[in-house]
Order: C-alpha cells, then structure tokens, then sequence
C-alpha cells in the first residue's frame, strides 16, 4: 500500500489470517466432491439396476405368457392345465412384488409416503403376519419360531407399516435359508412411558452376508451377488424401504450377519400406548357397520378384461 506521508523507500505491509476461511473453502470443497461421488454411485447403480430389472422383468413375464400357451394346448388334461395355471400366479406374484418395490421406493424418494397413526393390538398384528408364512413354513419344509413378550400390547401406531417391515425382513429371512433351516420372530417390549420402545428381531441360520455386502445392505438397488440368480432374485430395494420406514416412525434398524451362520436384524420402534385393546363387542359392531349385504355396487373400470374377472368374482 503507497502512502504520500510515508519516504519514498518506505511500504505499509498487511497481512490478514485466512486459515479459517481456507478451512471453510477446503470443507465446501471436500462436500461437493462427497456429494458428486454420491451422485454418481447413485445413478452407477440406477443404471445397473435398471439394466438388471429388464431381466427381472421379462422371466417371469416369459413365463406367464409361455404357460398361458401350454394351457391352452391341454385344455383338457386338468392335471397339467392345474400345473400351470399355479405356474401364472407364482410368476405374477412375483411380478408384482417387482412392481410394487419399484412403486414404493419412487413414493419416497418424492417424499409421498405418509403414516396412519390409529390404535391397534400388536399382538394381532404380528399373529396376522405371521399366520402366511407358517404357511410357507410347512411348504419348504423350515422350522418358524416366534416369541412374543409384551406387556401393552394396545398401541398408538401404523400397523399396516409395521407389518410390511416385518413381512420384508421375514420374506428375506425364509428366501436365504434353506431347507430345514430355522427361522425366528421376536418381540419384546423394553419399557413403558408415553412412548414405548418394542424391540423385534428377525433371525435365520441362512447363508448370511459377506462383510462387504453388510456395509451396503441398506443402500438403494444394492444386491448380494455371490449366489446363483435364483438366490440374488428381487430388486435390491426392500432393506432400503425397510429402513425408510422404520426411520418414519422414529424408530432404528441394525443387522448383524455371519456368512454361512445366519442374520439377525434388530428394529427398535417407539411406539404410544393405547390403553385396554378394544373390545369383542366393537370388534363385532364394527364388522357390522362395513357389511355389504344388501348394498348396490358401482364398478368403474376402464380395461374390459378386469372388467370381466371382477364382475365374475363379485357375482
């Protein structure tokens, strides 16, 4: 800086401290680069997600339509026509559930999922959900535990929310465990006040999950390749819905794995208490209030084959 008051070999020297800013520059800096390698990490795997659906997709749509084929050609050989007509519904399931994941996760990435807080017994609720795969138990020849230690079993919650955590992490748990393999629920209540913490586990003896694979099980489309295709099937979304809802209701989900020994995932939900569960004669009163008999039904629809199976299910 030049100063005429100043001798001409004379200078004003000014320094400034710049270390907090450089520091903060540097943190922006190092943020952007975090989030430009998220971004495309992200869409690697949107890409590779999207590539491996359209596979996903077409075997069982394949399916559907090959079996529609081979039914039409035995029309009159009811075993075979039997065999796959169960060979369309399995396929279709399937489909769905792809659909439905796909669905799912689209709604919370734009934030459109929202939670029915409403009183219910969490007892029934987890019979409910349970009751399908004792089912499914029995077909594959697997042994289902559950326990259930529950002190308030009258809560403040979204059941429907809460059960489709449970059907994920069951339906994960009966896909990678085989044949006479264990599978166990249970459910425990670890304290009382406004809000109540339960605390559910989901355990199998499957083959478990690399430790790798363990640092990304809740990531979007992220799916364990090590098996065969059938084991790897599903779109990699479900641990990610799963933990989206659990983080919604305010709740935490961890997972511990050893390959070839089994998982363990732990969900730990705060839920209200709701008082005494509701009683047999509300229960009853209520199935009345919703009874269709004698009522008139205005079907819309758009498609002449949905058309068709609903007005011959409704008849």
């Amino acid at each position: 800086m030049f100063d005429e008051t100043l001798a001409p070999e004379e200078v004003v020297l000014c320094f400034r401290e710049v270390e907090a800013e450089k520091q903060r520059q540097m943190k922006e800096r190092q943020l952007l680069e975090e989030t430009l390698q998220m971004t495309r990490q992200d869409e690697k795997a949107k890409q590779a997600f999207f590539s491996s659906m359209s596979h996903d997709m077409r075997t069982p749509l394949n399916a559907i339509l090959g079996s529609c084929e081979l039914a039409q050609r035995h029309l009159g050989n009811p075993a075979k026509l039997s065999g796959y007509l169960d060979k369309i519904g399995s396929s279709g399931k399937y489909l769905l559930g792809l659909i439905n994941d796909i669905l799912e996760m689209a709604r919370m990435e734009h934030g459109q999922v929202s939670l029915d807080y409403q009183r219910f017994d969490l007892r029934a609720c987890v019979e409910e959900c349970l009751s399908t795969f004792r089912i499914q138990a029995e077909r594959e020849n697997k042994k289902l535990l559950e326990r259930f230690n529950v002190q308030s079993a009258a809560v403040l919650g979204d059941d429907f929310r809460i059960q489709q955590v449970l059907n994920n992490l069951l339906s994960n748990a009966f896909k990678f465990t085989p044949e006479q393999g264990e599978i166990s629920l249970s459910v425990e209540q670890l304290d009382e006040g406004e809000y109540t913490h339960y605390k559910f586990v989901v355990t199998d003896t499957g083959i478990g999950m690399s430790p790798d694979f363990l640092k990304r099980v809740f990531e979007p489309y992220a799916r364990e390749m090590r098996f065969s295709n059938r084991q790897a099937s599903g779109t990699g979304l479900g641990m990610s819905i799963t933990k989206n809802l659990v983080t919604q209701m305010g709740g935490e989900i961890r997972v511990e794995s050893t390959p070839g020994s089994g998982s363990a995932f732990t969900v730990i939900l705060p839920l209200a208490p709701a008082g005494e569960v509701l009683e047999e004669r509300e229960t009853t009163a209520a199935r009345e209030l919703f009874s269709l008999k004698g009522r008139q039904i205005l079907l819309a629809e758009d498609n002449d084959i949905n058309m068709e199976i609903a007005t011959e299910m409704l008849e």
